[in-house]
């Protein structure tokens, strides 16, 4: 069994940190801080017993991609971000939202030069279209992370 238990090591700054996932991956048991997790991704299980279940049932396959895309926390939480971000611009769309309208971050849309593939969402209240943007300009503006980090923007 390439992935074995262990448990995070015991820092001060332990209670600093914010679990996302807070429920065993093959059982959904609550999880303690110190719960044990997989070594190689940081997936997080209530027992020994549940480790080894969760690892014969596909998590052997998936292990490596979760700790290339950051670890179990980094990983769910990317994979949340882009579920609602599709959410977003679906919901955005059935409102009306025009989806090749022009990005008013970056200037691109599906019809301009570099062409884009992303959705468009209502960035505020704005009428019209003056409000749309991507999300991921957005975000980049807002300097919440993402891919591109930092702030600044239009």
């Amino acid at each position: 069994l390439e992935s074995s238990l262990s448990a995070p090591p015991s820092h001060a700054t332990n209670a600093a940190h914010t679990m996302i996932l807070t429920q065993c991956a093959a059982c959904a048991k609550p999880l303690a801080y110190d719960a044990p997790r997989c070594v190689r991704c940081h997936t997080r299980y209530c027992d020994a017993a549940c480790q080894h279940e969760h690892w014969a049932n596909g998590h052997k396959k998936k292990c490596k991609k979760i700790a290339r895309g950051g670890g179990a926390e980094q990983y769910h939480a990317d994979k949340k971000f882009k579920e609602a971000a599709e959410a977003a611009v679906v919901a955005c769309a059935a409102e009306g939202v025009p989806q090749d309208a022009e990005c008013f971050i970056c200037g691109c849309s599906i019809n301009s030069m570099p062409r884009s593939s992303e959705g468009i969402v209502r960035g505020c209240a704005c009428r019209g279209t003056m409000g749309l943007a991507h999300l991921s300009c957005l975000v980049r503006q807002g300097g919440g992370g993402g891919e591109g980090g930092g702030g600044g923007g239009g």
